[in-house]
């Protein structure tokens, strides 16, 4: 059962949080939820509620988000903005103290990678080894491909789904498993009647397909079709004629030096990874202390500076603003979850900044990097 506090002053430290967050916002409720259960929460009194803002973010492998209710639909004020940011970290940095749940039986490359791509996705998640072999599923990947994980989990993906062979959506697949590159493609799932995209990207040792639901936006005319494939990688699909156009070479680094800063093991990791697949030499850091002291100890020593925003002690944006104290030119860029107004005005104001969504950061921080330090030539 989570903390659910019926009053200011009730519940335990997330219902404290949650009372504080619908008081700072002037809000009648605050949910705090992880999956489908509900964690904590408080409410003024019962009654109608109109959803009026949500955020989601990670802690380790679970997938949280804080939502804000009222008795009428309305925007939050660009104060409020702030506080429900400010209070979103603060539940954050509370979840993170917490001791972690005993790890599930599996090794430990499959509880590492599914950690690090949870924190930024809650999407169809399937992971293979460079052999083909499937090593997760999410619960959202079974219902798409309509088979129990354990009918899936340790068998070769073209023999748990047969029809996937031959098709373009098994071309795109094994286009990303031997490159750098991630393929992003939009496939119709015949059985389901449904339009998905798959974002297909490489990782350490195996390859990471990460799928949303894409029909809404299709039959609104959001977006470009652009090169479609029948097919859904969950579900068997008709073969096509057409292998697929090869992808337009992405700029990659040049042994640039980066400075990598993010405290969360797992993902420090994999993003470590996916920048030195793209070109750079990378150094990663869990505290922005510790790169601190290096840069102003010696301020040519990175050409970029790569960091997470939420970090205990300094943030991104303020381990930024030291950076550029010392290092007056180097490129930044900042991985968030939610960039509100006020951070996006404050990282426009830096100059030779950005700030990158955490959600797209394996398929577009080495393109993402690249460029910026093309842009920005020379380092501090």
């Amino acid at each position: 059962m989570g903390e659910v506090a019926r009053g200011p002053g009730s519940g335990g430290a997330l219902g404290r949080l949650a009372a504080d967050v619908a008081r700072l916002c002037h809000a009648s409720e605050a949910v705090l939820s992880c999956g489908t259960q509900r964690v904590a929460g408080w409410n003024a009194a019962p009654g109608p509620r109109c959803l009026i803002a949500a955020q989601p973010f990670g802690v380790g492998a679970d997938a949280y988000q804080l939502c804000l209710y009222d008795t009428h639909p309305r925007e939050l004020t660009p104060l409020q903005c702030g506080a429900f940011q400010a209070m979103t970290e603060a539940f954050h940095r509370e979840l993170a103290q917490r001791p972690p749940p005993e790890a599930a039986m599996g090794s430990d490359w499959v509880r590492d990678h599914v950690a690090a791509a949870l924190d930024y996705v809650t999407d169809s998640f399937l992971l293979v080894l460079d052999d083909w072999s499937i090593q997760h599923v999410n619960t959202q990947f079974e219902r798409v491909a309509q088979r129990p994980r354990a009918d899936l989990v340790g068998r070769v993906l073209w023999d748990a789904l047969p029809g996937l062979v031959g098709t373009r959506v098994e071309a795109e697949l094994r286009a990303a498993m031997s490159g750098t590159v991630p393929r992003v493609f939009e496939a119709f799932n015949p059985p389901l009647g449904r339009w998905f995209q798959s974002r297909a990207f490489p990782c350490h040792e195996g390859l990471a397909v990460l799928t949303l639901d894409v029909t809404a936006d299709r039959e609104a005319g959001s977006e470009d079709a652009g090169a479609h494939a029948h097919g859904h990688v969950p579900a068997a699909a008709p073969p096509a004629d057409t292998a697929p156009p090869p992808a337009r070479p992405a700029p990659r680094g040049r042994g640039e030096r980066v400075a990598y800063v993010d405290d969360d093991d797992v993902v420090r990791l994999m993003v470590q990874r996916v920048l030195e697949r793209t070109g750079f030499v990378v150094t990663s850091y869990a505290d922005p202390l510790a790169l601190l002291s290096d840069v102003r100890a010696r301020s040519d020593c990175y050409d970029l500076l790569v960091t997470d925003f939420s970090m205990p002690g300094m943030d991104g944006l303020q381990l930024a603003r030291a950076v550029r104290g010392v290092c007056p030119t180097i490129p930044i860029i900042l991985a968030t979850g939610h960039a509100w107004p006020d951070l996006v005005q404050a990282v426009d104001a830096l100059g030779g900044a950005q700030i990158l969504h955490k959600e797209v950061t394996f398929e577009e921080l080495g393109e993402r990097a690249a460029r910026a330090l093309r842009d920005e030539a020379g380092a501090c």
